[in-house]
């Protein structure tokens, strides 16, 4: 992730969907793909070229509000749905590392802690 989202979301949870849904299979991670997949349903996409027109008039910038909710609202579900966040607290107990760290998904770091806590208990030196 870049600096400014970093710092943007300093102190915060970030718990990204996508890499959550990485654990399903299918075809894209996207979030129209994970709606259909997982929640069975339909996402509609405003096409970028549409952004600029929206704020033409109120209406459809309220229609582009209501979407962008509604976007919001299925990154929820989505995220209620895989049970992300008490697989991720089980995850982050078991590896002994930070909660914000086991969302972002680094796979590898987690393994390298749980190798660090079982040498650690069984009194091994680590490098």
């Amino acid at each position: 992730r870049s600096g400014f989202a970093r710092n943007a979301a300093c102190g915060r949870i970030i718990c990204d969907v996508e890499i959550s849904a990485k654990l399903i299979r299918c075809k894209s991670y996207n979030l129209t793909e994970s709606v259909h997949q997982i929640l069975k349903t339909e996402r509609i996409l405003i096409p970028p070229e549409n952004i600029r027109n929206a704020y033409s008039d109120s209406s459809h910038l309220l229609y582009m509000l209501e979407n962008t909710w509604i976007d919001a609202k299925f990154i929820l579900q989505i995220m209620c749905e895989l049970n992300v966040l008490p697989l991720a607290l089980q995850i982050t107990n078991i590896a002994g590392n930070v909660m914000s760290r086991t969302l972002m998904g680094g796979r590898s770091e987690r393994n390298e802690y749980l190798l660090l806590h079982a040498f650690t208990e069984n009194n091994f030196l680590v490098p």
